[in-house]
């Protein structure tokens, strides 16, 4: 079984948009590679929502080197759940600048900041947060 793990972030004050976001990607892809990891990563104005797929240790030893990256804060856990099956299995970290406009980037405007404000609610938009994070992979 796989362990899928979604969570958000802001960006701290320490976060720079054109040197970080770049490096961001690019060491994500390399060390996701090596650890099997696959994903999306989203960035919305001050906020990040991403998604990791792996085995268990290793998505969880990846979510704790970022929640010691300075670059963020006010990180939280939303979703974690096993399946038999990646959602990005081509994406050793897919990214989406949601600053485009397109509609599965609309509706998951309107999702993120609910996110931020009520994580009690959350449970019940699971299907509907995985089901827009979906389609940005048959997007592609």
């Amino acid at each position: 079984m796989l362990y899928h793990l979604l969570y958000i972030s802001e960006e701290s004050s320490f976060f720079d948009q054109q040197r970080d976001m770049e490096d961001i990607l690019k060491t994500s892809q390399k060390n996701n590679v090596s650890a099997q990891l696959t994903g999306i990563l989203i960035k919305n104005d001050k906020f990040f929502i991403q998604l990791l797929e792996g085995d268990s240790k290793s998505v969880e030893k990846m979510y704790t080197k970022i929640s010691k990256d300075r670059r963020h804060k006010s990180i939280r856990k939303l979703l974690e759940y096993k399946s038999k099956e990646r959602i990005f299995p081509r994406w050793s970290m897919g990214y989406v600048n949601l600053d485009s406009k397109n509609d599965n980037e609309i509706k998951l405007k309107e999702i993120i900041p609910f996110i931020h404000k009520d994580i009690i609610k959350l449970k019940s938009s699971k299907e509907k947060i995985l089901s827009i994070l979906k389609n940005f992979n048959s997007a592609s």
